[in-house]
């Protein structure tokens, strides 16, 4: 499930279990209630396929699948839907990846199956804008973040990162989802995982599947860094930024893998071209 798990505070963990949202207050600031749930569909749902938390964890995004699939956007403090974002026009039935824009009133959803990238603004439940994307080569799209910075979007699929541009080409003009120059580097293995970095290059970092980390700068291939740590590097899991120039990494090692164990060891990389030296 994307977005599986996050934090809405420093005490309240919200992650999916089931068909259900947990919300687990981890010192049990809920009186006897450690926990509190968002419950999928009785109806017609088929699980949930991703959630997002808002920019300011105010608000969290469920996308439920169905033979029309849905994004429900709820209230974090009250746990009461706020509204349900749909498209009755397209049938799309997952929604494989969400992330809310720059503000809490914009969310996005990636559906991979059908290929498409749609926007809603949750205080009118109307879609923004939606597009098409590039039907990737032998994989499929598994994550989608938005620039901390701008109105720019990042779909991963396991051979490349595609980018595209939010916002109306001329005012007065209806809002676009415009797909940007697609990069063109070779990548060895697939990519996992990435995240953007507030930085002035608009930088992003993705993890590959054989143990690197590609750096994207203006939305185009920059470099690829190699991780250094005793025992090699099998792969790169999930990355989250820590500030400016550094991302928490979570590596597998090779001798983990050659064991079965696919324990990930979280490492800190400092990212400089040329090396990404993790401590």
């Amino acid at each position: 499930i994307g977005g599986c798990a996050g934090w809405t505070d420093n005490e309240t963990l919200v992650y999916t279990a089931g068909h259900a949202v947990v919300l687990y207050g981890a010192r049990s600031q809920w009186d006897k209630n450690s926990q509190k749930f968002v419950a999928g569909s009785a109806d017609g749902g088929e699980g949930f396929t991703s959630i997002a938390l808002s920019p300011s964890r105010l608000s969290i995004a469920v996308a439920e699948a169905a033979d029309r699939a849905t994004v429900k956007v709820y209230d974090v403090a009250t746990l009461r839907r706020k509204k349900t974002l749909e498209r009755p026009d397209v049938a799309c039935s997952a929604y494989e990846a969400l992330c809310f824009g720059l503000d809490d009133d914009n969310v996005l959803a990636l559906g991979s199956k059908a290929l498409v990238l749609a926007s809603w603004s949750c205080s009118s439940g109307k879609v923004l804008a939606t597009t098409s994307l590039v039907e990737p080569n032998a994989s499929t799209y598994v994550d989608l973040r938005h620039s901390p910075l701008d109105r720019v979007v990042s779909c991963l699929a396991g051979d490349g990162l595609r980018f595209c541009r939010a916002g109306a080409p001329s005012e007065g003009a209806a809002e676009e989802l415009r797909p940007l120059p697609p990069c063109t580097e070779v990548i060895e293995g697939e990519l996992r995982c990435h995240c953007w970095l507030t930085h002035s290059e608009h930088r992003v970092v993705a993890g590959t599947s054989t143990g690197a980390l590609l750096i994207y700068e203006a939305c185009q291939y920059a470099c690829k860094l190699d991780i250094e740590v005793e025992g090699g590097v099998a792969s790169v899991a999930p990355l989250a930024r820590v500030e400016e120039a550094h991302v928490r990494v979570a590596v597998v090692h090779d001798d983990q893998r050659r064991e079965g164990d696919d324990h990930e060891d979280p490492r800190r990389a400092d990212l400089h071209h040329g090396a990404a030296a993790a401590n």
